[in-house]
């Protein structure tokens, strides 16, 4: 990847954080709570991608991708992503999300 490259996938991802934190900043807590019809809410959404995230932060230091997780091994390694992230959604329910809504 060029530096060329390499700087527009930068200010890329930095705009859609941008982005991200504009929308959730403007989210009420009643938006934040209420449930899609597949059982998810804005504030489930927001604590998946904080987990995912930080899970591949892990692996920069040498950790374990399922330990970020909260994942055994086993179930890891056999799970779909749809279980893993349901397993995740369900753990951390009642957990306030990061900084803003």
């Amino acid at each position: 990847m060029s530096n060329s490259e390499l700087a527009k996938l930068v200010a890329s991802v930095d705009a859609a954080w941008k982005d991200l934190h504009s929308f959730l900043a403007a989210v009420t807590p009643d938006q934040a709570s209420k449930r899609d019809q597949a059982g998810w809410s804005v504030k489930d959404h927001v604590t998946h991608l904080a987990v995912w995230e930080d899970s591949v932060a892990i692996l920069f230091c040498g950790g374990r991708r399922h330990e970020a997780l909260g994942i055994e091994e086993p179930f890891y390694a056999a799970a779909s992503l749809n279980e893993i992230n349901e397993v995740i959604k369900v753990r951390l329910r009642h957990r306030a999300p990061r900084g803003n809504p």
